[in-house]
């Protein structure tokens, strides 16, 4: 990912809660001397080894991606935070400056390991319902669900877990503007209303603050 140094982010702490925050993520597996596989799916992130952590997630074992993964393989996770377009209407001088796109997100980048015991397989789908069952009078769980159903779903997919060995984070928040065009991007994207720009904006203007 191309990430100039002014829109780097280097805190893991960063990386991590974006991943926490926006976990359905897109894994790119190399494909020998072709073009690589891809999958939409979502993840959990374990909080160890510290300080980076691991992911897991599930693909179906049809999916050619559950064949890649039989031997261990580098692989990068993708995961997209908030983003919205910035009208150059909203710059001190408009006539000067050109549209452009605030954005967010996170590369996990590590070697991706089969998980092939059958307790760590019901886990990793048990972790992730549980992440998701947020309703607290009345959440599923795997345990309520049929014990040869369940057999036959932990027989149809291939799990995996991903040891993060670094992240590439890059939050494009508008650090190339001088300070009134910061501030006039925070305005108009308050005005606007659109379905990300209180997330941008609130960024922008955290980022504001730790300048000081």
């Amino acid at each position: 990912m191309y990430v100039p140094e002014h829109f780097a982010e280097p805190d893991v702490a960063v990386a991590r809660a974006l991943i926490e925050a926006h976990s359905f993520g897109t894994l790119i597996v190399p494909r020998p001397g072709g073009v690589p596989d891809v999958a939409h799916i979502p993840f959990v992130l374990d909080a160890d080894p510290a300080p980076l952590g691991t992911l897991r997630a599930h693909v179906a074992r049809a999916n050619p991606i559950g064949a890649l993964l039989a031997s261990e393989t580098p692989v990068v996770a993708v995961f997209t935070g908030p983003h919205a377009y910035v009208s150059p209407r909203w710059y001190e001088a408009p006539r000067k400056n050109v549209p452009t796109w605030n954005f967010t997100a996170v590369h996990a980048h590590g070697i991706a390991r089969r998980i092939d015991a059958r307790e760590d397989r019901l886990r990793a789908l048990a972790d992730l319902t549980s992440k998701h069952e947020t309703d607290p009078s009345d959440p599923w769980s795997v345990d309520m669900a049929d014990r040869d159903y369940v057999e036959r779903l932990l027989g149809g997919i291939v799990a995996f877990s991903i040891p993060i060995e670094r992240f590439e984070t890059k939050m494009k928040l508008s650090q190339n503007r001088p300070p009134v065009d910061r501030l006039r991007v925070i305005e108009g994207l308050r005005e606007r209303r659109g379905p990300d720009d209180e997330a941008i904006a609130a960024m922008i203007e955290a980022n504001e603050n730790r300048r000081g």
